[in-house]
């Protein structure tokens, strides 16, 4: 018999059943955007793990339903929701989204929305997304050890949007270095190559020559840009670019997000919620290449394990305050 092991959710959010030894029936929808997030070695190591380590207590059942692009999720998120599943995980907004409208707040299923925090009144929705600021404050501090200028560059997609990361990436560069100026641009689009080409043309001209790239697959235009320039370049989780350019990414570690969810579904601690986290739950993180030399890669380590004790708070938005000193109680606590 296939049964719910978080139950109903409770007047206080909480689930509360008696896990026993019955079938789990887990329902991964996954869609072809992103990087390691949503390929099939991801939905099978994600599986592999979380049977090993639970296999001697609960039977699991895995559906994998891919969506093959963006048009194609409607269709595949009614279907895994006619299908049935204990625990549905959603990788993208536009998978999430989908889900949230099929699957019906009266059963016992819950979803869990990774990546997507969607206002719902529904009591069997989770929501589970990432401190984007901590990998962003890695990045910047990344950039300012490297520039030679003296001058770093952000491009984002759109300026609402991007408060917490440029906020991380700002307070980093701040961090290493309290001089170095930083500039940002905004595409106002996540496609159009064009205008990420124009964005880094603009950066470029302030003497910028290290820019964080942060809109989408606009990062095309401005690889072009750059190819062959002094200029380098530290990618968001966004959009992966093949680039000699290209000193740091930015990851999303949506694998540890979902053996998140996973366990504290098992062990009864999954709240209607929604859940934040970066740096200390391996959520998130900086990928620096080999071009970066040993010393600098070890300061990013100890900052990163600065913000993994919380000695860093990474705040989420941009206060005007300029910092002194690499003294941690200079950066201002996030949120």
């Amino acid at each position: 018999m296939i049964i719910s092991i978080i139950g109903i959710i409770l007047m206080s959010g909480c689930v509360a059943n008696t896990p026993i030894d019955e079938t789990v029936n887990i329902s991964y929808v996954c869609d072809p955007v992103g990087m390691e997030n949503n390929n099939d070695e991801f939905v099978a190591s994600a599986i592999s793990e979380i049977e090993d380590y639970y296999g001697d207590y609960f039977d699991f059942k895995s559906h994998i339903y891919k969506v093959k692009d963006l048009d194609d999720a409607k269709a595949v998120s009614k279907k895994a929701a006619a299908d049935g599943a204990d625990l549905y995980i959603g990788t993208s907004y536009a998978v999430n989204n989908e889900l949230l409208h099929a699957i019906d707040d009266k059963s016992k299923a819950v979803l869990a929305m990774i990546g997507s925090d969607i206002p719902t009144e529904k009591n069997n929705v989770v929501s589970v997304t990432f401190r984007d600021e901590e990998s962003a404050f890695l990045a910047g501090y990344l950039a300012a050890a490297e520039s030679k200028t003296g001058v770093i560059g952000y491009i984002g997609g759109y300026d609402s949007d991007d408060t917490e990361i440029f906020a991380g990436f700002y307070y980093g560069a701040k961090y290493k270095d309290p001089t170095v100026v930083v500039y940002d641009a905004y595409t106002n689009s996540y496609t159009n190559s064009v205008k990420g080409r124009n964005a880094a043309e603009e950066l470029k001209g302030k003497n910028a020559d290290v820019i964080f790239v942060n809109c989408g697959s606009c990062a095309l235009g401005i690889s072009e840009l750059v190819r062959g320039s002094e200029v380098r370049l530290i990618l968001s989780s966004q959009y992966e670019i093949s680039s000699d350019e290209v000193i740091a990414s930015c990851r999303q570690y949506v694998k540890n997000a979902a053996m998140f969810v996973v366990d504290e579904y098992l062990n009864e601690q999954l709240e209607a919620a929604s859940y934040r986290h970066g740096i200390s739950y391996g959520f998130v993180d900086l990928k620096i290449e080999d071009s970066i030399s040993r010393e600098i890669k070890d300061e990013v380590a100890l900052v990163r394990s600065d913000i993994r004790t919380s000695k860093i708070k990474v705040p989420t938005e941009v206060d005007g305050n300029i910092l002194s000193s690499k003294d941690a109680a200079k950066v201002p606590e996030g949120q």
